[in-house]
């Protein structure tokens, strides 16, 4: 059992999912805690907290928040969307993080982080062109 997406942005398992977020938001300049892959995690700042609702859970955003990168962050890992509306600027956000992100996981060499980063932004970005929702699940 695992994650996908559609279009393809990624699939694989939940917890490399999770990995990538981390790796993401670490390059975004987000203090993480990645002392345990497998239970890595990011901490959103004090302010960005009230965002965080049943609604954002599941990608329904009122508008683009202040840093795109939220949606993903803040996204739940196993269902829901990210609309088109924001998948163009989310793909811009986390594409300027790649060149920070570490190759791979040192303790899971599966987990290539620039490559499935790379797969992420492409999907979005069809998702901004087709003008139709990343979906989870």
């Amino acid at each position: 059992m695992g994650l996908c997406t559609f279009p393809v942005g990624y699939e694989g398992s939940y917890t490399g999912f999770q990995m990538l977020r981390t790796e993401i938001a670490r390059a975004l300049g987000y203090e993480t805690d990645q002392t345990n892959p497998l239970r890595s995690s990011y901490h959103l700042r004090p302010e960005q907290y009230r965002y965080i609702n049943d609604l954002t859970l599941m990608g329904e955003w009122d508008s683009v928040p202040e840093d795109p990168a939220l949606v993903l962050m803040i996204h739940e890992d196993c269902d829901g969307m990210i609309p088109h509306e924001i998948a163009g600027q989310l793909a811009d956000r986390i594409e300027s993080a790649i060149p920070n992100l570490r190759e791979n996981e040192p303790t899971h060499s599966e987990v290539r982080y620039r490559d499935m980063a790379r797969t992420f932004v492409s999907g979005l970005r069809l998702c901004a062109e087709g003008e139709f929702a990343m979906e989870f699940g």
